[in-house]
């Protein structure tokens, strides 16, 4: 008797265990649409986290009042970009007029002319070459003061007195910067601008005479370089052309930036 009460109970927990094991089997494996959908909430969850930390990135970047290397590679630049901070050499005034053969001592030159060897030609010459100016022939009056007992002074003019005159070139106004003042017209030509080509450090902002500023140290670059400034005769004419280049963009420069505003700004 006991034997057939175990059997008979055997024959009862057999489905109910196995009713159990195939809820555990339910509970621990999730059927495919669950497991969908868990996969589907995660990816939710996790590109609303990545959208949010972007726009983060991206609020915190386009802040322009920020102390970042980008917000200060812009203000640089832009003081960069101004006439002043161009690379330029001087050069001398245009036209420039010189007599072709020297005259003696008692020749009246207009004032406009020069007698030749005063103004070396070298310079001269490799504008010529390098079409910033224009050589031309001319003519020109001068005048000779001869003296006699007789009269004491008796003045000659001779006419047709042989130039050389520089004129400014097709590419002159491309690249030069004429600045007249009450005493003297200067010309510079400018050969390059530059750009910054990478932040390297800069001083935690602080204050200066009422201001928020900080010194920012970076590398440079030359960009629109003239075509002319690799042409050997201006090269040789005009040694610190390449010296000025070589300083520019081989050595660190530093800037101060103020904060306005409207951002960062480079100072004056």
């Amino acid at each position: 008797m006991p034997d057939r009460r175990r059997a008979g109970l055997a024959i009862v927990a057999a489905p109910i265990a196995s009713i159990t094991r195939n809820e555990r089997r339910a509970v621990a494996t999730p059927s495919r649409k669950e497991t969908r959908k868990r996969m589907n909430t995660r990816t939710r969850l996790t590109s609303t986290i990545l959208v949010a930390l972007a726009a983060l990135v991206v609020g915190c970047a386009a802040d322009p009042r920020a102390a970042n290397n980008g917000n200060f590679e812009r203000a640089i630049n832009a003081g960069l970009a101004k006439p002043e901070s161009r690379l330029c050499l001087a050069a001398p005034n245009l036209p420039h007029k010189i007599l072709a053969d020297r005259q003696p001592w008692n020749a009246k030159v207009p004032e406009d002319v020069e007698q030749p060897g005063v103004t070396p030609t070298a310079k001269l010459e490799a504008l010529v070459t390098a079409g910033l100016a224009v050589k031309k022939s001319a003519k020109v009056a001068v005048t000779f003061t001869n003296f006699n007992t007789r009269t004491f002074q008796n003045d000659e003019t001779v006419k047709g007195v042989p130039e050389i005159v520089y004129e400014t070139g097709p590419d002159f106004s491309k690249y030069a910067v004429v600045t007249p003042t009450p005493f003297m017209t200067t010309v510079k030509l400018c050969f390059a601008s530059l750009q910054v080509e990478r932040i390297e450090n800069f001083s935690e902002p602080g204050q200066a005479m009422g201001a928020t500023v900080s010194s920012v140290y970076y590398r440079a670059k030359a960009v629109d370089v003239a075509p002319w400034s690799t042409d050997a005769a201006m090269r040789a004419a005009f040694p610190e052309m390449e010296t000025d280049l070589q300083q520019a963009t081989t050595t660190q420069r530093s800037s101060m930036v103020v904060l306005m505003s409207n951002g960062w700004q480079a100072a004056q």
